[in-house]
């Protein structure tokens, strides 16, 4: 639709509004009206369209008005797709007539709410704020100076697990005991050791709980470790990597059983 507002002429006690899709005559009508606005519905979406006015009284109507340009918002983006998620989300999609710009709206859940998660000139866009671990889903709308369409379908990503935090290890005779605390969306994780605070580290062994032993250690030998969580999406990034060195005098304050 499009709105159209004017100034009274004198003795008009009504107005005809004319319409085409090009400058100039000829003048479809578009409507017949008491006051000095009117909205034009059921316009094609992305199209300009120029408008005239002719003010009428009991002896027929005047000169037309000046003519003015209005131009529809643009109609949805269709074919929105969501790709990626590690962690990043990539979503391309086809354009819209008229659109000179397409604005991005991401939520947690099918049918939103919906915030806004970026604006993109080409029909792509890649979120590098996507909440880790959830299913993201988008929508798009597209737009041009009459303001945003309507909104495209709705695609949708998971997207990977934040790295694990507060790693803990407790150090004991010839082990080491493990946990941390669960990232939003891990279903698993897996437990690298280094001898060396700096790598290289090499894979111990997948978990499904938050609590890993590192048994038949060295005593006096430092050890150092990180975790990453998984899930459908694929691997997280890594924690921050915490050291220990087991010792037979030493024993964990609390005894994390073995999985």
């Amino acid at each position: 639709s499009i709105a159209l507002s004017w100034d009274a002429s004198a003795s008009a006690p009504s107005y005809t509004v004319y319409r085409n899709i090009v400058s100039g005559e000829p003048y479809t009508q578009a409507g017949a009206i008491n006051s000095m606005t009117f909205t034009d519905t059921g316009l094609v979406a992305g199209t300009p369209y120029y408008f005239v006015v002719a003010a009428a009284n009991g002896s027929g109507e005047g000169a037309i008005s000046n003519e003015v340009v209005g131009l529809t918002r643009p109609p949805a983006p269709t074919a929105l797709s969501a790709t990626g998620g590690n962690p990043a989300v990539a979503l391309t999609w086809d354009a819209s007539v008229s659109a000179t710009s397409y604005v991005v709206y991401r939520g947690v859940a099918f049918g939103g709410p919906y915030s806004h998660a970026g604006v993109s000139a080409p029909t792509a866009f890649v979120d590098v704020d996507a909440a880790a671990g959830l299913t993201n889903t988008y929508i798009v709308r597209a737009a041009n100076a009459s303001g945003e369409g309507p909104a495209s379908n709705e695609a949708s990503r998971l997207t990977v697990p934040a790295a694990p935090t507060g790693l803990v290890v407790a150090p004991g005779d010839s082990r080491v005991a493990l946990s941390w605390s669960a990232p939003t969306g891990a279903t698993s994780y897996e437990v690298f050791r280094a001898l060396d605070a700096g790598g290289p580290f090499a894979a111990l062994d997948a978990s499904t709980t938050t609590a890993f032993s590192d048994l038949g250690l060295t005593n006096g030998q430092a050890y150092f470790y990180t975790v990453r969580a998984a899930n459908d999406a694929g691997l997280g990034a890594f924690c921050a990597a915490v050291g220990a060195t087991p010792s037979p005098s030493m024993r964990c304050e609390t005894p994390i059983p073995l999985p």
